[in-house]
């Protein structure tokens, strides 16, 4: 199905490509999914996605979404998180298989620790803003 060359380009990507077939099974994966789902290659194929995703995770509504109407979604900020994943943030995109849209091709990137941290910051940056912010009116109340 894969030539060997594609394969070679999947397996050095950093994202993990799943591919899930019409009955929820996957199909394909590359070296990065395996790592990220902590399982082998022999382990993982052919198993049902919804074996290795929490049962509540938006990202079996968006599979379904997408062999529904064979168009792309995508999602930012998601949590992954089950006992033999680490709790990770991810960005996920979903495209149908343009040999067969009822095939989807998932596209998942965990968040970089950057990104973590500067989420982290933008609360605490914005507190400091208003205590300096209050502290001037303050000023300027008592001496106008």
């Amino acid at each position: 199905m894969i030539s060997e060359n594609a394969q070679i380009i999947l397996n050095s990507l950093d994202s993990a490509i799943v591919m899930v077939d019409p009955s929820s099974q996957i199909s394909y994966l590359n070296n990065s999914a395996e790592q990220l789902f902590s399982g082998s290659h022999n382990q993982l194929l052919g198993c049902k996605i919804q074996t290795i995703l929490p049962p509540n995770s938006p990202i079996l509504d968006l599979i379904k979404k997408v062999q529904n109407t064979a168009s792309a979604v995508a999602d930012y900020g998601l949590t992954l998180d089950t006992p033999r994943i680490i709790k990770q943030m991810i960005n996920i995109q979903i495209s149908p298989f343009l040999e067969d849209p009822k095939h989807v091709i998932l596209n998942i990137f965990t968040r970089s620790i950057a990104d973590k941290i500067g989420k982290q910051l933008i609360p605490r940056n914005a507190a400091r803003s208003v205590t300096a912010l209050a502290a001037t009116l303050g000023h300027e109340i008592k001496n106008p």
